[in-house]
């Protein structure tokens, strides 16, 4: 307004001296030259306040952002140090006073990284109460040109002496997370610093104030001369003038967000709201993980939207919700691990035991190419053999014939041949006489462990190379088998 009002005025009397004057309008000579001319140099001037308003608002965003980042970063590391504190009896105290002297230095340092980088008439900011912090150590924080890097020091020697006391019970390399954290916090609060030391290049502040001075001059004279109505002339100088000038105003505005101004950035209550957080988590509640009764659970889990303003205590009460939406999980059945008989022999024969009864033959052949990829991959799909056809081949008979009319196996007791067939996913290649196989028996419940050592288990099996099974395995292999025991 301070630029538009002017010229508006200019402008009108401008058009009212030239109407009134035929012969100043013909000395003035605008024509068509002149005002490409002019529309020249106003297009070359948006474009200029356009690309300041741009970089005006990318610093105020980036501020914004990084300030956070340093939030997010500190934070985030103040919370895993409270996780990681002895959880045992005997370091209660010394937990407690670690705690104590952490989230007062944790607020000490985000307070100081909102001094480097605020541009208000005074530093005023929220702190936790300094209480219990050396004197001496504090005021030679008030004499350091960089406080910030001081209590950051200050909190990773603090970390170093609490993990080596005990009082932090984690291993090393997850503990360098939070160092890492540290790190990025201030080199993020660095490039924060970079926008409120570093302003726009004088040069390009300079040209453009200059150009919106002359434009001021120019448009009230071009607005007279050209338009024939004495209100429209001094309309149009008015909206133009304000328009150049408020972009230029607005960059202003944004470039420094770290004042006191209504469109800066509140770090007042980024203050506020990290002494909260920190505070927060020194909370009984919120250094215990919440209970949970297995018990109480219904058959399937349910989702509804919820009012997470509201006490969220009542919406945990699921059996009380309206119309829930219902989620079914299929959820498997545990299958029973296979021992390992000879874990030196590559080529094997496995037969797994479903807990559901059935009784599974896979086969891993030496040789075959399990996967369309090559070795290594999943079996080839699509391939089924019965385990009458199997065990035929493997004690090297023809055809379906079974040896001796006896098949043993776990869940067929009366020695007749199974009718069920392999899954899909057994392998593909067909078994034969020439190829290395060793058989591997199901092995009792009693007898399977998920951590057992793969070496006992061959001890207690035996080998699959000679030998009788012993009496534990719970079945035996046909009595005319080659290839089996």
């Amino acid at each position: 307004m301070v630029w538009a009002v002017p010229c508006t005025i200019l402008a009108g009397c401008l058009h009212h001296f030239i109407k009134s004057n035929e012969k100043v309008k013909g000395n003035l000579g605008m024509g068509g030259p002149e005002t490409s001319i002019y529309g020249g140099f106003t297009f070359i001037l948006g474009f200029l306040l356009v690309y300041r308003f741009q970089q005006g608002y990318n610093r105020w965003w980036d501020a914004a952002t990084l300030l956070m980042q340093v939030r997010g970063e500190w934070f985030n590391s103040y919370s895993c140090l409270i996780a990681f504190c002895n959880p045992s009896q005997e370091k209660q105290d010394d937990v407690y006073k670690f705690q104590q002297q952490l989230v007062r230095l944790f607020s000490l340092l985000h307070g100081c990284a909102l001094v480097q980088v605020s541009q208000m008439q005074t530093h005023s900011f929220e702190l936790i109460n300094l209480d219990g912090l050396d004197a001496q150590s504090l005021q030679f924080l008030q004499d350091t040109p960089d406080k910030c890097e001081i209590t950051l020091q200050w909190i990773q020697r603090l970390i170093v002496q609490s993990e080596s006391s005990q009082v932090l019970k984690i291993a090393p390399p997850i503990l360098s997370r939070v160092y890492n954290q540290l790190g990025n916090g201030i080199v993020n609060l660095s490039n924060a610093r970079k926008i409120k030391e570093y302003p726009i290049p004088f040069p390009l502040a300079q040209m453009v104030m200059v150009m919106l001075m002359c434009h001021a001059l120019f448009t009230p004279v071009i607005c007279a001369a050209t338009v024939e109505s004495t209100s429209w002339s001094a309309l149009l100088a008015f909206i133009v003038t304000f328009s150049y000038w408020s972009i230029l105003y607005m960059a202003l505005e944004l470039e420094m967000p770290f004042g006191d101004d209504p469109n800066d950035l509140p770090i007042c209550d980024m203050a506020q709201s990290m002494n909260t957080s920190l505070c927060q988590m020194l909370e009984p509640l919120a250094m215990q993980v919440p209970a949970f009764d297995i018990q109480g659970l219904q058959s399937g889990l349910s989702a509804q939207i919820v009012d997470l303003d509201s006490d969220l205590s009542k919406s945990a009460l699921s059996s009380g919700w309206e119309n829930p939406i219902m989620y079914q999980i299929a959820v498997p059945k545990p299958v029973a691990s296979v021992q390992t008989i000879a874990p030196h022999l590559v080529p094997a024969v496995g037969v797994q035991k479903d807990l559901r009864g059935d009784s599974l033959v896979s086969a891993h052949i030496a040789g075959v190419d399990r996967s369309a990829g090559g070795a290594g991959g999943p079996p080839v799909m699509g391939h089924q053999r019965s385990t009458q056809q199997y065990w035929a081949e493997v004690s090297g008979l023809a055809g379906d014939e079974a040896p001796n009319g006896s098949w043993a196996s776990p869940g067929n007791a009366q020695g007749r041949p199974p009718d069920d067939t392999m899954r899909s996913d057994s392998p593909s290649a067909p078994l034969s006489q020439s190829t290395p196989l060793e058989i591997q028996r199901p092995v009792p419940e009693a007898k399977m462990s998920l951590s057992g050592n793969p070496s006992s288990a061959s001890d207690r099996v035996g080998d699959l190379r000679g030998g009788t099974p012993p009496d534990s395995i719970g079945s035996t292999a046909p009595p005319n088998s080659r290839n089996a025991w």
